[in-house]
């Protein structure tokens, strides 16, 4: 159950388009909840599979419901929209469906397609900023820091969405280990979100859970709870912040009422991971039989996920082979899938993490001082490198990173899930 926390996940969605976001809340045909303006266009569409407009509109709907809710058939929805929007008329004259399909791409976690793709619409526009604030989200992924550095730096010239920009500066500090620069993207991002003229309550929430996230992650867990608790008094529906929250019930041994929350959530939102974390805070309340249950349920939900093409889950695959069922090889197999796809510190954690469980430790130390490198100051992969140098005859090493895992978050052993 103790597994490596990645800071942000890959998708961004809530803030990384904040302006097209409002800009569809303020559409006349939108209404409360979207779904007449949903079914308008796709009843178009069936009448007109060739209207680009609707299909990109459909596409961005279907990626904010992805974003709401968190069920990965709206990204198969939207992928299947731009297909047509772009089989239509070509990405020279369809820069939004180049833009919407570079999206789909990203969230799928096939980030070379979304940083060719953002490359791309930058030539095609190259006075518009979103272009550019992918082709930064997607090269993160990559671990090429100083590129997507330079990519937000031609975002800064061109972007009139504060809340565009900062949330990405956060991001590139929080990989760069910067946190109290983190911190303070977030809290200018927070401060325009809610300064804005049409106030938009998920992007306000989003940003809290990153500011509460950043807290947990540093162990300032009293601050943590004053930002989840704000997020869902922005949004109460708002479930990312409800499974926050639990896991942060969890770590103060407060497992009943974690327990309540995630079944909540699952409830309104049955993703695999959420069935795992699950699992965990049972397993850590000794009942071992609720746990298997949900263990096994998440790790279904995972391989079914994989073998249909759904590349989401891999990262997911090799910390639950690593730390649940400890399956090394398995482990193993996943998190080198998982690379194939992004070469962040926290995928190169999980291949380590993965080789360390199988004993394989000269390899597994190999690649903890290649994280190390990249100056990484995530208390979670310290932890897991210092262990590792424990076990591979670095013992010296070994205490010194996981004295350094300590002075960054002094709660680091405490419950967490992965994510």
């Amino acid at each position: 159950m103790r597994f490596s926390t990645v800071w942000i996940g890959a998708s961004i969605l809530v803030v990384a388009l904040a302006g097209a976001i409002r800009a569809e809340s303020a559409s006349p045909l939108s209404d409360p909840d979207g779904e007449r303006v949903r079914r308008f266009l796709e009843d178009r569409i069936r009448v007109d599979p060739d209207d680009i407009i609707a299909q990109n509109r459909l596409a961005e709907i279907y990626l904010q419901r992805l974003s709401e809710n968190g069920a990965y058939e709206w990204l198969s929805r939207a992928r299947e929209a731009v297909r047509r929007s772009l089989a239509s008329v070509p990405d020279e004259q369809n820069a939004t469906g180049l833009f919407l399909q570079a999206r789909v791409e990203y969230e799928s976690h096939h980030f070379a397609a979304a940083r060719d793709g953002a490359l791309r619409l930058t030539k095609i526009e190259p006075g518009k900023s979103r272009g550019y604030a992918l082709l930064g989200d997607a090269l993160l992924e990559f671990g090429d820091l100083d590129d997507a550095a330079a990519a937000y730096a031609e975002l800064e010239k061109r972007s009139r969405d504060p809340i565009e920009l900062e949330s990405r500066l956060a991001r590139l500090d929080l990989v760069r280990g910067e946190y109290e620069g983190a911190q303070t993207h977030f809290e200018k991002a927070l401060q325009t979100a809610r300064a804005a003229s049409l106030p938009n309550p998920e992007v306000v929430a989003w940003c809290l859970v990153q500011l509460g996230q950043l807290s947990f992650n540093t162990g300032h867990w009293d601050a943590a709870e004053k930002h989840y608790q704000s997020a869902l008094t922005e949004q109460p529906s708002n479930f990312t912040a409800q499974e926050h929250l639990a896991e942060l019930r969890a770590a103060r041994d407060q497992y009943d009422e974690s327990v309540g929350i995630y079944h909540q959530v699952i409830e309104r939102t049955a993703r695999p991971e959420f069935s795992q974390a699950l699992g965990d805070v049972y397993a850590a309340m000794g009942k071992l039989p609720e746990a298997a249950r949900w263990h096994a349920d998440a790790r279904d939900a995972y391989v079914k996920n994989a073998n249909e093409g759904n590349a989401h889950y891999f990262h997911h695959l090799a910390g639950y082979f690593a730390d649940v069922e400890e399956k090394p090889a398995e482990a193993v197999k996943w998190a080198r899938r998982d690379l194939e796809l992004r070469h962040t510190a926290a995928a190169e954690d999980a291949l380590s993490w993965a080789l360390y469980r199988g004993s394989q430790f000269a390899e597994a130390a190999a690649i903890a001082k290649r994280i190390l490198a990249r100056g990484t100051k995530d208390a979670h992969i310290l932890a897991h490198a210092g262990m590792i140098f424990l076990a591979a005859g670095e013992p010296a090493h070994g205490k010194e990173i996981l004295a350094e895992a300590g002075r960054i978050n002094p709660r680091h052993n405490s419950f967490h899930v992965h994510r």
